[in-house]
């Protein structure tokens, strides 16, 4: 559909709602592939008239790098900018999921906390983030049973994480009474609607034969897409299972291939099973300088298996003398 005169005329001549319908236009790219860099003029000129849908508008091209250079702290003034208008609920859930994970601006979830609560008036996300306040006592104090009420409400709008939060307090018996089966279709229901994280906490019942008998390999397919879309936990695990031929065939060399991509996504346990692999030269040529160095990196990090591992060895302060090449 062409670009209407009269809406391009308008908004040339600084009318903010003509500028907003602009910006939409070429971010959706109605005639073919988006134009991020007029999208991204547009929604600066409506923001500049204080127009709220654009002032969020302009934080999702910071946050997401479109049109211009990825930059969480731009995209956090935007977003705080869309929150200041009180009935703009979706700046406020966009500041408030800011503030929870001190994304661009100072960390503080007692504020995020207040702004959520804002935004639960209207926006169905902002269930989840609450849902996770109350079970985590992330600014506000632990509610099991809140927690379980908001979990509630977001699968009923199907928020992606919905079903994780809401099957952990079947499995757990948080804010209702246990029921791991209940927890086991729950997840499954989260599978159905093409929800990563509940494809995770699937598979770890099939691992563990919680709400369900134990099949290692369906574990492992239902780990295999979390993984190859980088959630660090999938990764792990499809390390372990190849290390230990569970539900897979043994191969140490993919193992080491899954352990890598989860240690450098932040999972230390993975760095500690890496690190073991390079000393012992298991899938990965051996290298115990590099196992070591990685273990003593780890412990650092507050690893404990970390400074468990190095404590086998008798190796508790000092970085050993070991030649690269052993």
């Amino acid at each position: 559909m062409p670009l209407d005169f009269e809406t391009v005329r308008r908004a040339n001549a600084g009318d903010e709602q003509a500028q907003l319908h602009l910006a939409e236009y070429y971010l959706i790219g109605v005639d073919g592939a988006p134009n991020y860099g007029e999208a991204m003029k547009w929604f600066r000129k409506a923001a500049g008239h204080g127009v709220a849908l654009a002032q969020a508008g302009l934080g999702e091209m910071y946050l997401n790098g479109l049109g211009t250079e990825q930059n969480l702290a731009e995209a956090a003034k935007w977003y705080k900018k869309a929150a200041e208008h009180p009935n703009f609920d979706y700046g406020a859930l966009r500041y408030g999921f800011c503030l929870m994970h001190g994304f661009g601006c100072n960390k503080d979830q007692y504020k995020g906390f207040k702004y959520l609560l804002k935004a639960d008036r209207s926006q169905p996300e902002a269930s989840v983030h609450l849902a996770e306040c109350y079970l985590n006592g992330l600014g506000t104090r632990p509610n099991p049973k809140k927690a379980f009420e908001y979990a509630s409400k977001a699968v009923e709008h199907k928020i992606t994480d919905s079903w994780s939060l809401l099957g952990y307090c079947y499995m757990m018996g948080t804010g209702v009474e246990q029921d791991q089966d209940k927890a086991f279709s729950i997840y499954k229901a989260g599978v159905d609607e093409g929800d990563v994280q509940a494809m995770y906490d699937l598979g770890v019942c099939y691992l563990k034969g919680d709400g369900t008998p134990q099949n290692f390999a369906e574990a492992a397919r239902l780990f295999r897409e979390p993984a190859e879309e980088g959630h660090p936990g999938a990764q792990y695990a499809l390390g372990e299972m190849y290390e230990h031929g569970t539900g897979v065939r043994k191969n140490y060399r993919t193992a080491a291939e899954w352990y890598g991509k989860a240690s450098k996504r932040g999972d230390g346990l993975a760095t500690c099973r890496l690190a073991e692999m390079y000393i012992d030269g298991r899938g990965v040529a051996k290298n115990a300088h590099l196992g070591f160095r990685m273990l003593y990196e780890a412990k650092q990090a507050g690893v404990k298996e970390a400074a468990d591992i190095l404590d086998q060895y008798g190796l508790k302060e000092e970085m050993p003398d070991i030649k690269p090449d052993l």
